[in-house]
């Protein structure tokens, strides 16, 4: 099995191993270019890299597509209603936006297949979360994100979103020390075991007291699991 596994990954790389490595993109289009057709080579292959890193098996997989429209969304995004992963094409600040950013900030296209590596597995993170909380009926909490009548996210919605974004980051195999994810809240119980870790979290919500003191979230939990194994 792991040879096989091997050879599939040196032929979903082919297409690209003898293309130039430079740092110019010319338009939002030369992204896709090179996104569409990397993400679908390698799809299926990250889906299952992912079940025997972590231990994990998806109950079935999550569609994805690709839109070119702008957008204010990070460069992908899951969406628990429909249980599918979209992956963005442009930027938000005009026509060809997010092609001068990444030229700018020196991106070559061997690192944006990089990204789109931990992206997919981030994205394929959320997903599978979701899938356990909606295993123990837990779906609805952990995706309402409720705002006070000003418009901003409740402490509750901030401490919900720090968890679960940590739980994505660390499936995604990264720590992004520039995003303000809970990979360190986290990271302590999947550490351990990270389907049992995930399932410990989806069944546990913040408590009010903990909203905004969250290491006392992952010492509870921690105790919880010791608790459980005694």
């Amino acid at each position: 099995m792991q040879n096989k596994n091997i050879i599939c990954g040196i032929i979903a790389l082919l297409p690209f191993q003898f293309e130039a490595d430079d740092a110019v993109w010319r338009s939002d289009a030369e992204i896709a270019s090179v996104a569409i057709p990397y993400v679908t080579a390698n799809y299926e292959r990250i889906v299952r890299e992912q079940e025997q890193r972590h231990g994990i098996t998806f109950s079935s997989v999550p569609a994805y597509t690709f839109d070119a429209h702008p957008t204010t969304e990070a460069n992908a995004y899951y969406d628990p209603q429909s249980g599918s992963i979209t992956f963005y094409t442009a930027g938000a600040f005009g026509a060809d936006s997010l092609a001068q950013a990444m030229t700018l900030l020196r991106v070559t296209r061997r690192q944006f297949r990089g990204e789109l590596e931990g992206t997919t597995r981030h994205e394929l993170g959320h997903d599978y979360f979701f899938e356990r909380a909606q295993a123990f009926g837990m779906k609805e909490y952990w995706y309402d994100h409720s705002r006070d009548i000003n418009g901003n996210p409740t402490s509750s919605s901030v401490a919900k979103r720090k968890i679960v974004e940590g739980v994505a980051e660390y499936m995604s195999g990264r720590k992004r020390e520039d995003l303000d994810y809970g990979y360190d809240l986290v990271a302590p119980l999947l550490s351990l075991n990270c389907k049992d870790g995930i399932d410990v979290i989806v069944q546990n919500p913040t408590r009010e007291d903990e909203w905004r003191n969250l290491p006392a979230y992952t010492k509870r939990l921690l105790e919880h699991i010791s608790n459980k194994n005694l």
